[in-house]
């Protein structure tokens, strides 16, 4: 039997809003300030959309030259809001918004009541609620079998294609032995300092390499070359890893712990071998209510 918990019981409060009409640095530093991942955007006092790390890092890295041009602080949050305003009454059950959420592709939803903005549930809370069940479901069970990797030293410019072409939002950083030492997502590129990331994109970055004019002789600067920003640069080199015969449980708890959407899996070899986002864990909730 499913789950009578409702989201009212394990929402988020209270919840941060934005005005249509402020900038996306703005966003980005509320994101930043109070820890979270996602602004209600509200017109008038009326909710109207949200705006989340990976919109503002779709509006800034898409390939269009109009946006690269544009200064971060001259980029209006109506112009990466999310346009559908999905939203749950607080009755709604835990299994009603993960499907919600997972069939509309989405993190978080708010809860409202009339015209009341109650809090935001988030697949986050969901995964800490999972965190304090006792579910027989291995990691290997639900785990993505593909892992989208890049190599440390490719351009960020291959990571934000990446991104696009295959329609992920985290990557994997691999040393040229295969061994994985990093992880990318889109809200590192979101949160990161967005005005010298997109400079540095564009333009590569000035790297001096030193020279002396005999030994012992004083350092001078004879070459100069230009790099492109590579994915070592903004990478989280602080890789966190599950196993995959880990309890999905117990997997949520570490990344609860952690303030992490996803967790590369490696096997007893410690060989890359799967990847574990809140979707999975979400999923792990519902074949519950299924199986019961």
């Amino acid at each position: 039997m499913k789950t009578d918990v409702k989201v009212e019981n394990i929402m988020s409060a209270p919840v941060y809003v934005i005005s249509s009409k402020e900038s996306l640095s703005r966003a980005r530093n509320l994101m930043l300030r109070y820890k979270v991942g996602r602004l209600v955007v509200v017109e008038d006092d009326v909710a109207v959309g949200v705006i989340t790390r990976t919109d503002i890092a779709k509006a800034l890295l898409q390939p269009e030259p109009m946006w690269r041009r544009r200064p971060v602080d001259n980029m209006l949050v109506k112009h990466a809001m999310s346009k559908r305003f999905i939203k749950v009454h607080p009755k709604t059950t835990i299994e009603e918004a993960t499907i919600l959420m997972v069939e509309n592709n989405i993190t978080g939803v708010p809860v409202v009541d009339g015209n009341n903005i109650l809090g935001i549930v988030t697949l986050t809370d969901i995964v800490k609620y999972v965190s304090t069940l006792d579910i027989p479901v291995l990691v290997r069970d639900v785990m993505e079998d593909f892992v989208p990797t890049v190599n440390r030293h490719q351009s960020i410019s291959r990571v934000v294609e990446k991104f696009e072409t295959e329609g992920i939002d985290r990557v994997v950083v691999l040393e040229d032995n295969g061994h994985p030492v990093g992880i990318i997502t889109k809200s590192n590129v979101a949160l990161a300092e967005l005005n010298e990331l997109l400079k540095d994109i564009s333009q590569g970055k000035e790297i001096k390499m030193v020279r002396k004019d005999s030994y012992g002789g004083q350092k001078k600067y004879r070459y100069i070359k230009e790099m492109s920003l590579t994915a070592e640069d903004i990478m989280r080199e602080s890789l966190i890893t599950v196993r995959d015969n880990e309890k999905v449980s117990e997997a949520a708890k570490l990344m609860i712990q952690e303030r992490i959407r996803g967790l590369p899996v490696v096997n007893e070899k410690d060989e890359l071998c799967g990847l574990l986002t809140e979707e999975n864990i979400a999923s792990t909730l519902l074949r519950r209510g299924e199986n019961d």
